[in-house]
């Protein structure tokens, strides 16, 4: 598997860093900018997992160096510092930002695939590669087994080395497709396996390979940690107990995603309870970000000099875990019909890992043209009627109580009402005609010849 962080202080020799960035180059956001993009979240959930999630995507702002367009593997152990992982750091980074600063996230996207596409040239191994990470974006085309065909325990991945750009080490992790990792065994896989067949609708994969995870855990001083193989090895080689925290991350999104919180009420209790304590709470630049690992006794595992030990890849799942964006629905009453006809919209089936269907707002665009036609509100369902016949494609947007948003479209045909002859006057002038001509027929009564 990859290597811990404090494998990874041991292994590569500490880079003497010529200076220390200060904080205003590390983003390409000003500190009033950050705060607003930051504040979008709602301060109706004003509570520690809303200051928990604050605090944690202000450290992937205040790690994120401008000059590379990246975010930095760790600010806590020399040799990270001035490293930067594409898959599995910066990709996860850019997925749970797009929630929060959209034009961050595609500027990360954007320098991964700059990057990526340089090493390509000379390294035909990043031609076609795959991240078990993909199966946390559905917009991934290659939604196949790719996630799962690894190596085995310690090889489950590899460090591929990219040029470097200022001065800087560019990196990413893939799978070598060597062999096939035991969810059984292993909990991120496990749960990630649970999210993947949950995607493709697999819900009885899913919940198979979900309670793989689930019994993988055991319970500490008061916390929640997952004894897999990783955990063993560690504790074997190094004589370290590292109970890791992206693995307690990625069973909180899976419990939340498969609504199976109540599967093992107590322990996802307190794997919630659990994770915060793992967030760095300091006035540098570890503020905000989660540790790697703990121990049993729920203490993170410090890097040198007793830093906090924090990463980018263990905070982007831990603010995944910690929120998710609602999940839009709705529906168009009828899908046709002319000029004259109103249409109805319905989006009571929206929903939200963490809040209440009453607590989302949502909001309309009946042409899709990007401006929105309502403004904000709790009453899911709405009336339009078009002026004008064509093929309209309608956008709905829903967002919840901390801000986070989600949308999705359909569309509605209104047909061109065809001139027709009028039938209403044909049966009353037929019924006429008809009365004329049985009154011509009719024999006319001679009065001259009425008897007296």
């Amino acid at each position: 598997m990859r290597k811990t962080l404090a494998e990874k202080a041991k292994l590569v020799p500490a880079i003497v860093l010529v200076g220390i960035l200060v904080f205003s180059s590390l983003s390409s956001l000003g500190p009033n900018q950050r705060w607003t993009a930051v504040s979008t979240i709602s301060t109706a959930k004003a509570d520690s997992t809303q200051t928990a999630l604050r605090n944690a995507v202000n450290y992937l702002y205040n790690n994120y160096n401008k000059g590379i367009g990246l975010i930095r593997e760790s600010p806590d152990y020399p040799n990270l510092i001035n490293t930067y992982n594409i898959y599995s750091d910066n990709y996860l980074a850019s997925l749970v930002l797009r929630d929060y600063d959209q034009r961050m996230a595609k500027n990360i996207t954007s320098k991964m695939t700059l990057y990526l596409d340089r090493a390509k040239e000379n390294n035909s191994t990043l031609l076609f590669f795959t991240n078990q990470y993909m199966v946390l974006d559905e917009s991934v085309s290659a939604m196949n087994d790719f996630a799962f065909n690894n190596a085995s325990d310690v090889n489950l991945t590899k460090d591929i080395n990219l040029p470097e750009v200022d001065g800087a080490t560019i990196n990413t992790t893939i799978n070598n497709g060597s062999d096939r990792l035991d969810p059984k065994l292993n909990a991120d896989i496990a749960f990630l396996q649970a999210i993947y067949n949950y995607t493709l609708g697999n819900e009885s994969g899913a919940m198979s390979a979900y309670i793989d995870g689930v019994n993988q855990s055991v319970n500490l001083s008061g916390g929640l940690g997952f004894n897999d193989s990783a955990f063993r090895h560690d504790l074997k080689e190094y004589g370290i107990e590292n109970y890791q925290t992206y693995k307690l991350a990625l069973y909180i999104y899976a419990s939340k995603l498969l609504r199976q919180e109540n599967y093992s009420r107590s322990a996802f209790d307190v794997a919630l309870y659990t994770l915060p304590k793992m967030q760095a709470r300091s006035e540098n630049l570890s503020d905000g970000g989660f540790s790697t690992g703990y121990d049993s006794s729920l203490q993170a595992i410090r890097g040198p000099n007793g830093t906090n030990g924090t990463n980018t890849e263990t905070t982007s799942l831990a603010i995944l875990a910690l929120n998710t964006p609602p999940i839009a629905s709705f529906s168009v009453t009828p899908d046709s019909g002319n000029i004259s006809q109103v249409f109805s919209v319905d989006a009571s089936a929206s929903s939200d890992l963490e809040d209440a269907s009453g607590l989302l707002e949502v909001r309309w665009d009946w042409n899709d043209d990007g401006t929105w036609d309502t403004d904000w509100s709790t009453e899911k369902t709405a009336q339009w009627q078009y002026s004008e016949p064509g093929l309209y494609t309608v956008r709905l947007e829903v967002r919840d109580t901390q801000g986070l948003t989600n949308s999705t479209t359909m569309q509605v045909e209104v047909i061109e009402v065809v001139p027709e002859f009028s039938m209403g006057i044909v049966p009353v002038l037929s019924l006429l005609f008809l009365v004329a001509i049985v009154a011509r027929s009719r024999p006319r009564r001679d009065m001259r010849n009425k008897p007296g």
